[in-house]
């Protein structure tokens, strides 16, 4: 396919075609995919073990607080390093101590195999982020994000289901080998770059003025995903028929992908105005119909929300992506994927822990999406006062 950019006919080649997207991908997918078959399995895992059902849930926190931990320290360290020994630091911490589960009976022992394996994601999510935007073409950046975006979302549309379904069939370790398949990313890594990535010095922002850039894209970033959080939490909680619920997880986990892949074509060819705000108002639809949905326990209806949610889930990831790395330079691109990376994590485990702490209320399930819907409105609102005062 050819393209004709300024008087100059180029060669349009597909994000598939050049080594270091291809070779993230690959690691990335491997890697989520070990993250998202553990989400729902370790729990299931421990309590089988004997361990508290009141506890078990920790084992994939202490995950994410060391992941949250390790992406916000990333970016510094990734001075001395390059991308592709960052890249296998993280597939090998993520994979390698997946192999030592079965043997981790106690919570002290999952506690110290899930951080080990946390330190690794860390590393893996704030280093292919960067890895893609580097390799972007130019003007593609968009698309290259959520090409990467459809690598991370396809296995957690899949896994977290057949994590728990292998598990509670009594097939942990074949669990385990899916948890251990980053390990295999090794052998992609010669498609990343092997010289350090260049940081910020004279050129660069100081650090509290580049945080306060990002401070709009990782807030809506923040309320998409505690929104998905919210999904993923209490569907399976309040719809009782095992099927339905799985069906309504598969719509949410596909829809979002597809909407994180797509959304970065629009965005390059017509920018970002407006698209973050609309988004976040199709979220607030969405999550004002799950509620109706739980109210009447109709499958239909929730279906019909958690596309909505789905839409806005999946889309501003990358638009959010995509923007926090258009507000800084170049040289400061690790800031802006440590910093996007950790709010992602901090937004999906707030998510998770918030809305099933409302539906126990009086609210229930349907006052807690009111309320998301509500959270998505005023940060749309929040959101377009800032861009009007930009301009």
């Amino acid at each position: 396919m050819m393209r004709q950019t300024r008087g100059v006919t180029e060669q349009r080649v597909s994000m598939w075609s050049i080594p270091q997207i291809r070779s993230t991908s690959l690691m990335v997918f491997a890697g989520l995919l070990s993250f998202a078959v553990m989400l729902s399995a370790l729990p299931v895992w421990a309590v089988h073990n004997g361990i508290d059902r009141g506890l078990a849930g920790t084992v994939m926190t202490v995950l994410l607080v060391t992941t949250v931990v390790t992406q916000l320290i990333s970016a510094p360290l990734m001075r001395k390093f390059t991308l592709r020994s960052y890249m296998i630091l993280g597939v090998a911490l993520l994979g390698l101590p997946s192999i030592a589960y079965p043997w981790a009976v106690e919570l002290w022992s999952l506690y110290i195999v899930s951080g080990l394996r946390g330190i690794g994601f860390g590393f893996l999510t704030v280093t292919a982020a960067v890895a893609v935007q580097r390799a972007a073409p130019v003007g593609r950046q968009g698309e290259a994000i959520g090409f990467y975006g459809l690598a991370g979302g396809l296995p957690m549309a899949v896994g977290a289901g057949i994590g728990a379904g292998l598990t509670l069939s009594g097939h942990f370790p074949i669990v385990v080998i899916l948890a251990a398949l980053p390990i295999l990313g090794v052998l992609a890594a010669p498609g990343i770059e092997a010289h350090p990535v260049p940081q910020a010095e004279h050129d660069g922002l100081p650090l509290p003025t580049a945080l306060r850039r990002l401070i709009t894209p990782v807030i809506t970033l923040f309320v998409a995903t505690a929104a998905g959080g919210a999904v993923v939490t209490l569907v399976p909680l309040e719809i009782t028929l095992s099927s339905h619920a799985t069906i309504i997880l598969i719509v949410f986990g596909a829809v979002g992908a597809v909407f994180r892949w797509r959304i970065g074509i629009y965005t390059d060819q017509h920018g970002h105005r407006g698209v973050p705000e609309t988004l976040m108002v199709v979220g607030a639809i969405g999550m004002a119909v799950m509620a109706v949905g739980f109210t009447t326990l109709s499958t239909v209806v929730l279906i019909a929300g958690v596309i909505g949610v789905a839409i806005a889930y999946g889309a501003l990831q990358s638009v959010s992506l995509d923007a926090a790395f258009a507000r800084l330079p170049a040289s400061q691109a690790t800031v802006a994927s440590a910093t996007w990376n950790a709010f992602f994590d901090a937004g999906t485990g707030a998510g998770t822990a918030i809305f099933a702490a409302l539906a126990a209320t009086s609210l229930h399930a349907s006052g807690a999406m009111v309320a998301g819907g509500v959270a998505f409105v005023l940060i749309a609102g929040l959101s377009l006062i800032g861009t009007l005062r930009r301009r």
